[in-house]
């Protein structure tokens, strides 16, 4: 039995690394007796930054479509010439079952599937066409936002099992009359292993950036701008608390935006930079400057649909231990961080930092949290279900 497992990120991108490696090694024990075909969407111009390397395994195998670029003339021959060689590779290779990551490609295989007819399912399956329109990044009839809605809708009646990232999209899916596939929620899980907090690193990593041990450090992981807060909203949650905290107060920010440009951003804000370090490490990297900090930063920003979505940094921050400064509404993790006590709501540029010291020190229970809410477990236990084990 073959699987044909389909991302819409560059093999190399860092939410590959983070989102997509990690379920390569289950899948490959699920299908042992076939072969793990593994399908990137590769960008023209797009460079390999860090020399991480996915799972090598001796029943998985790499493939890539090529984008065409970003235009609307390229995405629309990306959207006909993707599900032809997708069809191409599921004859070639005798596919059974297709995975696609996320919406967007589980559009390419919703597509492909009308005429393989290919058995498929769909993880991390969100309202991806809504985040872009209530992000101001997509129009409401613009061509992008119409047709991936078209593909939801496509996935959500010919998918034969859909994993949402949160119970709230899950039970939404549920209420659509003749519904008849299984929806089950799988939260963007972390590797509580690699992410767990070390004492060493922490020493190491405020050591190399010249920030004190005694520092109260703030973390943001992540872009700005889209479905995250702008730039200067978020440098003024940042300048907010190095107000209310004062010198003793550091942010660490891992990010592919340049340092010059952030750090002229904050001046022009009339707050000083020398207590943000910049850094652009791969995914690899961050558990160990997690380590160095006391808590993190969420800044998704707020709208309808975000009650549906899972960050995945979300679960990294508690993984490592760190409590979460995040807007309300977003997905079940605001409410698992109001009723775990594992963070504080943020509301423009204020939230109770003195609540949020009081929670620093319970580092090992809220990782705790992440075993609960963010392990491997939850996808297994979806893989169970769709994939027979074969082992």
């Amino acid at each position: 039995m073959n699987l044909l497992y389909v991302s819409f990120w560059g093999l190399y991108d860092p939410l590959s690394q983070a989102t997509v490696y990690p379920n390569i090694p289950p899948l490959s024990r699920y299908f042992n007796g076939g072969k793990v075909f593994v399908l990137s969407v590769e960008r023209a111009g797009t460079k390999r930054v860090f020399s991480v390397e996915p799972p090598r395994l001796l029943n998985v195998e790499y493939l890539e479509l090529k984008s065409w670029g970003p235009g609307y003339f390229a995405k629309f021959i990306d959207f006909v010439w993707f599900p032809i060689r997708i069809i191409q590779i599921i004859k070639h290779h005798k596919i059974d079952f297709a995975l696609g990551r996320g919406a967007p490609a589980g559009g390419l295989i919703f597509l492909a599937s009308r005429i393989t007819r290919t058995r498929y399912y769909v993880e991390s399956f969100e309202p991806h066409a809504d985040y872009m329109l209530e992000s101001g990044v997509w129009k409401r009839f613009g061509l992008k936002y119409l047709f991936q809605k078209y593909l939801e809708y496509g996935q959500r009646a010919t998918a034969a099992g859909l994993m949402t990232v949160s119970n709230k999209y899950r039970k939404l899916l549920q209420k659509v009359p003749n519904s008849k596939q299984p929806v089950i929620t799988v939260p963007c899980i972390v590797d509580l292993a690699k992410f767990r907090f070390k004492e060493d690193r922490r020493a190491a990593v405020r050591a190399d950036l010249t920030i004190p041990m005694e520092a109260l450090v703030g973390i943001y992981v992540g872009k700005f701008g889209g479905i995250y807060f702008d730039l200067p909203d978020a440098l003024s949650v940042f300048s907010a608390d190095r107000l209310y905290f004062g010198s003793r107060f550091y942010l660490i920010v891992l990010t592919d935006l340049g340092s010059d440009l952030l750090f002229e951003a904050l001046i022009n804000t009339g707050a000083c930079s020398d207590f943000v370090r910049v850094k652009f490490v791969s995914n690899e990297q961050v558990p160990d400057y997690l380590s160095a900090s006391d808590f993190g930063y969420a800044l998704i920003k707020p709208s309808p649909s975000k009650q549906y979505c899972s960050p995945i940094k979300v679960g990294e921050y508690w993984a490592n231990g760190l409590p979460v400064v995040m807007p309300e509404g977003i997905g079940d993790d605001s409410v698992i961080m109001s009723e775990n006590n594992c963070g504080c709501p943020l509301n423009s540029t204020t939230y109770d930092r003195e609540k949020l010291l009081s929670i620093i020190p319970e580092r090992e229970r809220i990782m705790m949290v992440a075993r609960a809410f963010r392990s491997e477990n939850l996808r297994d236990n979806a893989y169970d279900l769709f994939f027979v084990p074969r082992v």
